[in-house]
């Protein structure tokens, strides 16, 4: 939630032009994210495997991972923020996994934490706007 809430103040800091969009974008992140760990796992990893078999596949990895290298370097604010979001919600996956919720509640718990903290990142804007 403390990672996610660190995103939404950099959003709403960073002033970019498109916020509604990013805004939207970002909770596609979350429930996208959240799918994938939980509910689409077996499938995402069958992908993966077979994404390695292949030739093709070699060399889709290559370039995704080449694209993300290059955003890195370009944009490590931004790509250092999406790390810590993914690395968050992997550790809050082995917490679920540790309390052995369903595939279903893991990924209510994925989901709502993340827009929980997404949510709170507004309260000192709130305040600093009534005050």
């Amino acid at each position: 939630m403390f990672a996610y809430l660190t995103y939404g103040r950099f959003i709403q800091v960073a002033e970019v032009e498109y916020i509604p969009y990013i805004w939207i974008m970002s909770g596609m992140f979350v429930i996208v994210l959240a799918a994938i760990l939980t509910v689409l796992w077996r499938s995402s990893q069958t992908v993966l495997l077979l994404g390695f078999q292949s030739d093709a596949g070699h060399l889709i990895m290559v370039l995704f991972l080449s694209s993300v290298a290059f955003i890195a370097v370009i944009q490590f604010r931004i790509f250092s923020y999406i790390l810590v979001m993914v690395a968050a919600s992997l550790l809050a996956r082995v917490d679920t996994l540790i309390a052995a919720l369903s595939n279903q509640l893991a990924f209510m718990v994925l989901v709502f934490f993340p827009l929980l903290g997404l949510a709170l990142s507004w309260v000192p804007l709130l305040f600093v706007q009534s005050g």
